[in-house]
């Protein structure tokens, strides 16, 4: 029996589709190819900034207690200065401050047109107990942490050596006044709150 025009042409349609279908890669499988990527296309759900991602420095743990805190550049402030006496000139007024080592902080302090650099730094047991050198002339400091003496440094040096609860520091300034004074500021924040 012949077929008709429209039920030969539904056979062919329907003998198209089949074949595209069985031909088309199955659907759980990527395409091989990936065409270009256009601008518009591109999630905007990246953040606009860029975040920093580095890990901190993990590698200098500060054991608790430690003097200061750790950082001897707190053992002075500002205000201290202003209100000590430096060399016997006038009072200071803080310029800068720095780390000069891992167990040192320098600050800057001018007076009218001179600079002067005066030093906190942290000590030992030891270094408290040493037994004074035959030109070396100590002077006890009273009413500054446990205990506190002097040592003049050449003649443009004056460290005062303080021990509080938590270990010792000393504070180097051109004359003894303003030491043992900026010693006894630095006394009370050596421990933590």
């Amino acid at each position: 029996m012949p077929m008709s025009t429209r039920a030969a042409a539904t056979v062919l349609v329907a003998l198209v589709v089949s074949a595209l279908v069985a031909c088309s890669p199955p659907a759980s499988d990527p395409p091989e190819t990936v065409g270009p990527v256009s601008i518009d296309t591109v999630p905007t759900t990246l953040l606009a900034e860029e975040v920093d991602s580095t890990l901190p420095d993990d590698s200098v743990v500060v054991p608790p207690g430690a003097l200061f805190g750790g950082d001897l550049c707190t053992a002075l402030e500002e205000a201290d200065f202003t209100r000590v006496v430096i060399a016997g000139e006038g009072r200071g007024e803080l310029l800068a401050f720095d780390g000069l080592s891992v167990d040192s902080c320098g600050y800057t302090v001018g007076v009218g047109d001179v600079e002067y650099t005066i030093v906190v730094q942290a000590h030992t047991a030891d270094d408290f107990e040493r037994p004074p050198t035959t030109d070396e002339v100590r002077d006890d400091v009273s009413g500054v942490g446990i205990a506190a003496f002097g040592v003049a440094r050449g003649d443009t040096a004056y460290e005062v050596i303080v021990q509080v609860a938590n270990g010792y520091f000393s504070v180097t300034t051109p004359d003894p006044a303003s030491a043992k004074a900026l010693a006894g500021m630095a006394a009370e924040r050596a421990e933590p709150a």
